[in-house]
């Protein structure tokens, strides 16, 4: 649990706890059935938040005493104590707050300085917190059976807990039903449900199912092709900011070609941007923009650098494509040496260009 996530989280708390900015609470004051050494003794003059906090956990909201318990195990807004953030991590799990009881699970799962790790424990509270429907206790279950951790591996029971988490709107117990349908993995293989579940996924915000929808609609898998469509998800996979969809959408922007527009400019703008995040696609379509000066200024020093750079990266059709400019000598010596050496690397990748010119070469 992250500091940012506990401000975030902090202030959420508040709004739905009604939490005011009080004065200080002290032990004596704890009132019936709260032990007076779990609380802090005293607060300073900034710390009228915390303060706060902890009177409305002390009349009882169970959100307030799991936000009380997230600060003792943080150690933010009051000092770390591992045996008091269980403490009121379980006075909040006691009014039936499932989210706590994920918290007390994890504790005991890992365990901490002067608090043992209890396996025993761990998985009662995440027990209890399934058999209250927590989603993400549900996940877990899910997950337990589909890899077999803690569980033998059964992909019929996966996709029943990975249903039940699904069904509560959690985005990657989505995303796993729509890979399981895919593979027929505890089903059928069922391309259409496949995607009707990466598209909840999708709607949900889960970033790798907006890939598995582009190609979806592209190849029309359970689904009638639609470039549009297709072009629409990797374009907001690339938003999102995965790298080779950045490459697909440039090159789709400059020829105009599946389902976009053309769009030299958006083009050479996405494409640059696959690169300067990391795309070896994206290296050989600026590297072959740089050769040959089409959309861009030549540069025949930049593009062989680029193809250079993704050849070196593994990417089968940028060594293929470097072979060939050493062989011709196009912005390099010629070179028959090196160019055997990457149609060679690119042939070993399964690259059908490089396996032919091999084959050629061979008989030389």
């Amino acid at each position: 649990m992250g500091i940012a996530w506990i401000k975030r989280f902090a202030a959420m708390a508040c709004v739905a706890a009604g939490v005011a900015l009080v004065c200080p609470l002290h032990a004596q004051d704890s009132g019936s059935g709260v032990d007076s050494a779990m609380l802090e003794p005293g607060f300073g003059e900034g710390d009228k938040w915390a303060a706060g906090v902890q009177r409305k956990a002390l009349e009882g909201d169970a959100k307030a005493q799991m936000l009380l318990g997230s600060f003792y195990e943080v150690g933010v807004e009051l000092p770390k104590s591992l045996s008091r953030a269980v403490y009121w991590y379980k006075k909040s799990a006691e009014q039936g707050n499932t989210e706590a009881m994920m918290y007390l699970s994890r504790l005991y799962e890992n365990g901490g300085e002067n608090f043992p790790a209890n396996k025993a424990e761990s998985d009662r509270w995440l027990a209890l917190a399934r058999d209250g429907g927590d989603v993400m206790a549900l996940f877990r279950k899910g997950y337990a059976y589909y890899y077999g951790v803690g569980e033998k591996q059964d992909f019929t029971e996966a996709a029943r807990w990975y249903e039940k988490a699904a069904d509560k709107g959690m985005w990657a117990a989505q995303y796993n039903l729509g890979v399981m349908n895919q593979k027929g993995q505890g089903m059928p293989a069922d391309m259409a449900k496949a995607a009707a579940w990466y598209k909840k996924a999708a709607d949900n915000g889960d970033e790798r199912a907006y890939k598995k929808l582009a190609l979806i609609y592209k190849e029309g898998l359970g689904v009638e092709k639609d470039q549009q469509a297709s072009f629409a998800w990797y374009l907001k996979a690339a938003e999102s900011g995965d790298a080779r969809s950045q490459s697909y959408v440039g090159l789709s922007y400059l020829l105009g070609k599946g389902g976009a527009e053309k769009n030299e400019k958006e083009g050479v703008r996405w494409v640059k941007e696959a690169v300067d995040n990391g795309s070896p696609e994206g290296m050989v379509v600026l590297g072959n923009m740089y050769l040959t000066g089409q959309w861009i200024e030549k540069n025949e020093e930049e593009g062989v650098r680029l193809i250079m750079q993704s050849a070196t990266l593994g990417y089968p059709r940028a060594q293929a494509l470097l072979g060939m400019l050493y062989e011709k000598g196009l912005g390099v010596p010629p070179d028959p040496e090196k160019a055997r050496t990457w149609y060679g690397r690119a042939a070993a990748k399964g690259d059908a260009g490089a396996v032919k010119k091999m084959k050629a070469l061979s008989k030389e």
